[in-house]
C-alpha cells in the first residue's frame, strides 16, 4: 500500500489513466515518463506479491502455481517488459549507462525550445531544458514499448466478456 493505492487494481487504474493522458498530450515531461515506466514495471509485482519468476545464482525460478503467478511470468517474459524492467532498474542505480541498462533513451524537444523550460535550481544553479515532446527508447517512442505491457495488464484486469 502506498497512499490510497491499496491494491493492484487501483495501481492499474492510475497507470491506465496516466498512459491515456500521455498519449493525448503533445508535451511529454520526463517525470511522467519515469512514473509510467516505474508503474508498468512494478504492477506485475503487485499482482503476484512475493513471486519471483527469475532467481539468479543457484536458485531456480519459482514455478508459477496461481493464475496471478502465471500472469506475472507472462508479463516478465515479454520482450517489451525486459526493456521496461531494464530502464526501471537503471533509475535506481547511479552507474554508467552501459552498466545500468543496455537500452538507449533520449528526449526530443519542441524545436526552438532548448533551454527555455525552467525545471528549478539545485544549490543555486538554475536548471533549464527544452519542452519535451517525445521520449525514445532504443530509437522508438516510449509508448510503443509501454503499450503492449499495458495491454497485457488491461487483459488481466478487464478481460473480454466472452472469455469464459
Amino acid at each position: 500500500m502506498i497512499f490510497d493505492v491499496i491494491d493492484a487494481r487501483r495501481l492499474f487504474v492510475i497507470l491506465k489513466a496516466e498512459f491515456e493522458i500521455w498519449i493525448e498530450d503533445r508535451e511529454h515531461h520526463t517525470a511522467e515518463a519515469i512514473s509510467l515506466i516505474l508503474m508498468t514495471n512494478h504492477l506485475r509485482e503487485w499482482i503476484a506479491p512475493g513471486y519471483n519468476p527469475d532467481r539468479k545464482g543457484r536458485w531456480r525460478p519459482d514455478p508459477p502455481v496461481t493464475p496471478e503467478q502465471r500472469f506475472s511470468r507472462e508479463v516478465y517474459n515479454d520482450p517489451n517488459f525486459k526493456i521496461v524492467r531494464a530502464i526501471a532498474n537503471g533509475t535506481k542505480h547511479a552507474k554508467e549507462r552501459q552498466e545500468s541498462t543496455p537500452h538507449s533513451s533520449s528526449v526530443k524537444y519542441a524545436p526552438g525550445t532548448e533551454g527555455l523550460l525552467h525545471l528549478g535550481s539545485v544549490g543555486g544553479e538554475e536548471i533549464f531544458t527544452g519542452i519535451p515532446i517525445e521520449h525514445l527508447v532504443d530509437n522508438q517512442p516510449l509508448e510503443t514499448v509501454l503499450a503492449p505491457i499495458i495491454d497485457l495488464y488491461r487483459r488481466w484486469f478487464e478481460p473480454p466478456e466472452n472469455s469464459n
